[in-house]
């Protein structure tokens, strides 16, 4: 049921942005521009979610979803099983996603010209991103029947320095 809760909340956020995009609207009346720089926060808000439930599934080994069967072991340590959520193609495009929302978000603070055209385009470039990451590459995909255990981070993943630096890039 976790994971349901995180492809929810992608597909929220790709709403949002959509909502956000509009932004770029030649005349856009001052009310519907405070709802896009609310759809920036909200779609921010619904990605930080995704990316927490992918961590948890992480971290309680749900076999049921794919990528946490193919790329965790029940055995791992307690820090490779979250660096495990970033150590693919489907939760590293997630953290990048996250990033990409949260300063769309930090932007939708100010309310110059400038910013509402750069809000706009972010809204866009989510929207891309977020039907990627929602149609072709589901972080949130199931397996049915789940396996018992997972295949395991590669290992070249498995050291400290490789396991930080993305979230610290």
């Amino acid at each position: 049921m976790v994971p349901e809760l995180g492809a929810l909340s992608l597909s929220l956020a790709l709403v949002a942005a959509g909502v956000q995009s509009l932004a770029l609207a030649p005349k856009l009346r001052p009310s519907f521009l405070i709802k896009t720089k609310r759809a920036a926060q909200i779609q921010a808000s619904a990605i930080a979610v995704a990316m927490g439930v992918l961590i948890y599934s992480f971290a309680i080994s749900d076999f049921s979803v794919a990528i946490i069967a193919d790329h965790s072991h029940s055995a791992k340590p307690f820090l490779y099983k979250i660096a495990a959520a970033w150590g693919q193609h489907e939760g590293s495009l997630l953290l990048w996603i996250l990033v990409l929302a949260l300063f769309g978000a930090a932007m939708a603070r100010h309310s110059d010209a400038v910013s509402q055209r750069a809000l706009g385009v972010q809204g866009l470039i989510g929207v891309c991103f977020l039907s990627f990451a929602l149609f072709t590459s589901n972080p949130f995909s199931r397996l049915l029947p789940a396996p018992s255990e997972g295949a395991g981070l590669n290992p070249l993943l498995q050291h400290p320095a490789l396991a930080l630096h993305p979230p610290v890039l």
